[in-house]
């Protein structure tokens, strides 16, 4: 092998092994948003009538977000209408 070429596949190498841990996708740290996680209850009125709800909330996309999830409980024609995802 060539003097040259050596250094270029050294070179190559060497940014490989640079590159490699920028490449890895960090983990988001967060102590209030891991006390977030998990499935919850809401309770109260809105327009003066009693709702429920149900929220679950996750980590997702290499746990950089938080998904939350929120659906009516009630037996209301409110059902029909928080029934759907947004996403």
């Amino acid at each position: 092998m060539k003097p040259i070429t050596r250094r270029f596949a050294a070179a190559v190498a060497t940014m490989g092994l640079l590159a490699g841990p920028i490449a890895v996708a960090q983990t988001r740290q967060d102590p209030l948003l891991d006390h977030l996680i998990g499935s919850w209850v809401l309770r109260g009125q809105i327009a003066h009538k009693p709702v429920t709800h149900a929220v679950e909330v996750q980590w997702v996309l290499a746990h950089q977000y938080i998904q939350i999830r929120e659906t009516s409980r009630s037996t209301t024609w409110t059902r029909v209408r928080s029934s759907h995802s947004p996403m």
